[in-house]
């Protein structure tokens, strides 16, 4: 389950929420979570994705668009709310709090912990 995490831009104080950990919404809706976010960069990453994935599917002759997006949605739901975490740092954004200690919530979003 995804741990929530705050975040607070360093000059306008503006509040975005991140989370760190498996992204569920991912998993069953794709890139939709990416839009709701305004991370927009998510959704070309998960098109990104799927194109080597439907690659991989018809060069082995089962081009079954369900076993296809689930694919690329179980791999993309792994990455995803880390990758928008780091985006929301790489912007301004500092962590303020969250439902994990701050230094393992840090860690996990810059890759240095599991």
């Amino acid at each position: 389950m995804a741990k929530q995490v705050l975040f607070v831009h360093k000059e306008t104080e503006k509040k975005r929420i991140g989370y760190v950990g498996f992204s569920w919404t991912t998993l069953f809706f794709g890139p939709f979570p990416s839009l709701f976010r305004k991370y927009y960069a998510g959704v070309v990453c998960w098109i990104i994705l799927l194109v080597p994935v439907k690659a991989i599917f018809n060069w082995s002759g089962y081009a079954d668009l369900d076993a296809i997006l689930g694919i690329t949605n179980l791999i993309w739901a792994f990455e995803f709310n880390k990758l928008h975490a780091k985006d929301l740092l790489d912007r301004g954004y500092e962590i303020k709090s969250s439902e994990l200690p701050l230094e393992i919530a840090t860690a996990r979003i810059k890759g240095d912990g599991d």
